[in-house]
Formats: C-alpha cells, structure tokens, sequence
C-alpha cells in the first residue's frame, strides 16, 4: 500500500490510501546552509511497503529525498534519509504525521548535504484567520527539546526533556514529557489570549486526575515555548514545568 501526499502551488494537500483522499491548507519552507530559505510550492510523500520512501519537494527548484521509513506509533512515522539532492552523500532523519481526516498534518526533514544543513518543515495548520503568525490554529502537533520537571507529590522529581504536544481539532489535547522517566496528560483544550489554556482529565495514570495550566505559545512561529500544569492525581499534588 502506498500513501501519497500532495502539496499544491496554492498549499493545498491532497493524502489518499486506496482511493480515499482528503485535502487541508498548510504552507512549508526549505532551507538549505545558512542563507537560503525557499517557499515550498509542491510536495510528494510515497511510503512505500517494504519500508522505503521516496520525498519530491517543490520549491525553486524540484529535489528527491530517498530512504526507508517505520511506523512510531497511530499515523506518525520516522524517516531515515539516504539521499537527497541528488546525491548518495545527503543523509538526515525526519517524521511524517497524518490527521485523523487522512491528510497530511506535519512533515519534517533535517540532515546535512554536501558540507550545508538542510531542514524541510511543512504544517497543515489551519487558522481561523489568515495569514501566517496571525490567526489562531486549530490544531497543532509538535516536538520540543528544552528543559523541565514533573513530580508527583512522594515522589522524587523527573527531568522533562522532551515534550511532545498534540491539540486536536475537536478540543482535546496530549502532551507527552520525556526524560528520565515518561508520562502522558490528556485533557481539553481552547484560546485564552495568545496562549492556550489547559484543562486535565487524565495524568500520571489516573484517569480521574484533574489539574489545569497553560501552554505558552510562540504566534508568529505558531509553535509552544512553556509549558505549566498543577493539579491533583492518586490523591496527590503533582507540577508540571516546561520550556525551551
């Protein structure tokens, strides 16, 4: 089974498996060595089975990226590059993200070519407003490297390093900490001035768990900073505190 994904001149994409297809706006850069940044106008994504992939972006120029993909976890997926710009030197990893509506909502590339970095990252995020930076998204799936803590009341406290967060359109939310430890929140989510307030349902395993915080948002990179959380799960205080 093959998955294609289709990024038009006008940033329309077009996902489709075994003739069911969905479309969603998005937009997307290409950046090449340090300079170099170029709007990304077309984008072709085959995951092929056997596990190879092959990539066509379309931004000035036409470039193919070739390697083998695997399967993370429900509709993401890692890349390994192996060639790209025409050349057996290029190498890099990226991920892929699909919606629950089948389309595709996160593409992202990062490896280096000939002596430069390269780095692809399109979204599909929709706003309620036009413009990039201006309007507030409607969902948003992304991945942090910074530095923070969780810590459950009588228990010692845990590095985050990683935090993985996914809003979705129909007002629920997953953040995922990782460090030396892992856990999950779950809950729901909405606007609250130029950030997003969150509300806990589910924490620290105990899906009776209730809390609240704020993810701190970035608008003109449509992206989180921080992130804060405190509440109540298995009848202990917990905190949570991240950031960049």
């Amino acid at each position: 089974m093959r998955a294609w994904v289709w990024l038009a001149c006008t940033c329309l994409v077009v996902f489709a498996v075994a003739q069911v297809g969905a479309r969603t706006g998005g937009a997307g850069t290409l950046k090449i060595g340090r300079t170099v940044e170029e709007g990304i106008k077309r984008v072709n994504v085959d995951l092929r089975q056997g596990g190879s992939f092959m990539i066509e972006i379309e931004a000035r120029r036409t470039d193919q990226f070739f390697g083998t993909w695997r399967k993370d976890r429900d509709r993401q997926y890692s890349l390994k590059i192996e060639k790209g710009f025409g050349s057996n030197g290029a190498v890099g990893t990226g991920s892929v993200v699909i919606a629950l509506d089948g389309s595709l909502e996160r593409l992202l590339l990062n490896g280096s070519t000939k002596g430069q970095s390269f780095s692809v990252d399109f979204s599909s995020q929709i706003k309620a407003d036009a413009g990039p930076g201006l309007g507030r998204f409607l969902s948003l799936n992304r991945t942090r490297d910074g530095s923070g803590s969780f810590q459950l009341q009588g228990e010692s406290s845990n590095q985050a390093k990683t935090a993985i967060v996914s809003l979705n359109r129909d007002g629920n939310f997953s953040i995922k900490f990782r460090g030396n430890k892992s856990i999950q929140v779950n809950g729901t989510w909405k606007w609250r001035g130029n950030d997003v307030a969150l509300t806990v349902t589910d924490a620290f395993g105990d899906q009776r768990a209730t809390g609240s915080g704020t993810l701190f948002i970035q608008r003109e990179f449509d992206n989180f900073y921080r992130i804060s959380l405190a509440g109540r799960a298995k009848d202990r205080n917990y905190s949570i505190n991240w950031r960049e």
